[in-house]
This record gives C-alpha cells, sequence and structure tokens, in this order.
C-alpha cells in the first residue's frame, strides 16, 4: 500500500498563525491497513481531520487504539506510530505554536508528546471549521475553506506578537541560531527565555530547534534530495554521525533505516 502525501502552502494574510496544510492518502482497499509508520515531531501544533474512510490506528508501548476523527496534535519530542487503513484520507492543518495557544483555548504544556479530541476544545470556530472541512468533496475546496474561515477569523483577533513567538521564528528561521544569540537580541536573559519556553509550552529552546531542524532533514528526505552528510551541513550539523545520533534519539530510526523503508511518498 502506497501513502501519498502532500503539503499546500497558504495565503500571506495566515503567515504566522498557519505554517500550511497537507493531505494523506492511501492507496489500497479498505481492508488493508499500512504498515506502522513513524510520525516525524514537526515543532507545530496541528489539527488532522479524517475526511475519508476509517479512522487512523495509534500504538504505544502497552496498546493499539483508533486515534479520535479529529485531533489537535501536543508539540512531540519523539516518533507517534500510527498506520492507516487503505482507500482513507486525512487532511492537516499545520499551526505555529505561538499563534495556536492565542487563538484556541487549549494548553499547550498539558498535552505535550501526546493528542487532544477537538471535542475537548470548546471552540465554536474549530467545531465549524472542522464540519465544513469534512463535508468538501476535494482537496482544493478543503483548501478554499480553511483559507476563507481563517481569514474571517483573525481579521479582528490576529494575535500580537510576543517574546516567545519572536523567538520561535528566529529558531525557525535560523538553523545555526545559538540560545545565546537569541537572548541577546531579544534583550531577554537566557534563564528567562528557557522557562518562557517551558512554562508556555512544556519543551526547552534547545529541544524546540532540534525538532526544527530533523523536520526539515525529513522532509528533505523524503524528497531525496542529497546525501545524509550534505543533509547535515545544510541544517546546522557539524557532522553526519551527530545528526544520525539525533534523529535517531527522536525518530526510533537511523535516516538510512526510515528513508529506505517508509512507503509514505512525498509529492511536489
Amino acid at each position: 500500500m502506497n501513502l501519498l502525501y502532500r503539503e499546500y502552502s497558504v495565503s500571506p494574510f495566515l503567515k504566522g498563525v498557519v505554517y500550511g496544510c497537507w493531505s494523506m492518502t492511501s492507496e489500497g482497499n479498505s481492508r488493508e491497513q499500512s504498515p506502522i509508520q513513524h510520525c516525524f515531531p514537526a515543532g507545530f501544533i496541528e489539527l488532522i481531520i479524517q475526511v475519508r474512510g476509517e479512522r487512523m490506528m495509534g500504538y504505544d508501548s502497552a496498546r493499539a487504539f483508533r486515534y479520535p476523527e479529529s485531533i489537535f496534535t501536543g508539540i512531540f519530542e519523539r516518533a507517534a506510530l500510527w498506520s492507516i487503513p487503505g482507500d482513507s484520507e486525512l487532511f492537516g492543518i499545520r499551526l505555529y505554536p505561538e499563534a495556536a495557544m492565542k487563538l484556541f483555548p487549549v494548553p499547550l504544556t498539558g498535552f505535550r508528546n501526546t493528542c487532544l479530541d477537538t471535542d475537548c476544545a470548546e471552540s465554536p470556530f474549530i467545531k465549524h471549521l472542522i464540519r465544513q472541512i469534512r463535508e468538501a468533496e476535494t482537496v482544493s475546496r478543503r483548501l478554499f475553506i480553511t483559507e476563507n474561515l481563517f481569514h474571517e477569523y483573525l481579521t479582528n483577533r490576529r494575535p500580537a506578537e510576543e517574546p516567545l513567538g519572536a523567538a520561535l521564528n528566529l529558531l525557525r528561521s535560523e538553523s545555526r541560531i545559538s540560545i545565546k544569540e537569541i537572548s541577546d537580541r531579544l534583550s531577554i536573559g537566557e534563564r528567562q527565555l528557557q522557562r518562557m519556553f517551558r512554562n508556555q509550552l512544556g519543551i526547552g529552546p534547545k529541544n524546540y530547534s532540534r525538532l526544527i531542524r530533523l523536520y526539515r532533514a525529513h522532509n528533505l528526505g523524503l524528497l531525496n534530495r542529497g546525501t545524509l552528510g550534505v543533509l547535515a551541513l545544510d541544517l546546522g550539523y557539524t557532522d553526519s554521525a551527530h545528526f544520525c545520533r539525533d534523529f535517531k534519539e527522536y525518530f526510533g530510526l537511523t535516516p538510512s533505516e526510515y528513508f529506505s523503508n517508509t512507503p509514505m511518498k512525498k509529492v511536489v
């Protein structure tokens, strides 16, 4: 069974709030189940909606379970294991964490390394958004709905950037930046910066920086761009061995093991 994954950009108006959208389609019939996949930590909050087919399965050390039909993902520092039946489709909206915690009543520190059923988020906007996306029959229509509903919602509610958002932007845009450099640019102490991350996101700035770099590696690897050595240097690592250690720590597999075995294909 092949898994077809595709990412979509959003309009500049949503910059700093919505990073982008994606779709995942499984080929095959509904009686098939995909091999277990490793969901790569991306450093974002994701709204994931099952728009067609049976709900995806999740796995942890103790059990197998079915995910709800729509979830918020917290910030993960490890791979989440999942599989999906054939003839199914997912639609995801990737949110910047600093925007997600301002827009919706979802405490990020409360679901680090786990997911939240969207039924627990008492937000009329989210409920309306999910309903509209489920009723849409094509990806292009879902993207149109996402753009329009977020545009309407944000017109009078756009969150102002605070120090946390500025720090996250620096980590996402400059792969080689140090925590001291961020502290100096924002004129706040390093300990204060650490506390700000821990108290609001449940994760430290160094770990968040690693998540972002490894997420870039994941995307480049799916597109088969470059050797491991080239990827490591592009992402700010001094050597490929350090990159491979980080990759395996977060993902549970070495880069070569993951990219040689995953059936997921990224479509561009």
